[in-house]
């Protein structure tokens, strides 16, 4: 996240990463957060896995600024 007018504002966030392959039960899964059940279901079968992957971040150490606190 960055804000680059006034209040500037950011954070960044490190740790390790790992890249895995998404099966159908995560997108699903994924799908069902934003849509429901039934319809993340129907979505990922209306919309056939490709090459999809996941990059996953283990957040170990995050920095953030916020000038919009210094008033």
């Amino acid at each position: 996240m960055q804000r680059e007018d006034y209040p500037y504002a950011y954070v960044t966030v490190e740790g390790p990463v790992s890249i895995g392959l998404v099966t159908r039960e995560l997108r699903v899964e994924i799908a069902a957060r934003y849509l429901g059940a039934e319809q993340g279901a129907a979505y990922v079968d209306e919309n056939p896995d490709g090459d999809d992957i996941m990059i996953r971040l283990e957040a170990r150490r995050w920095r953030t600024a916020n000038f919009a606190k210094l008033g």
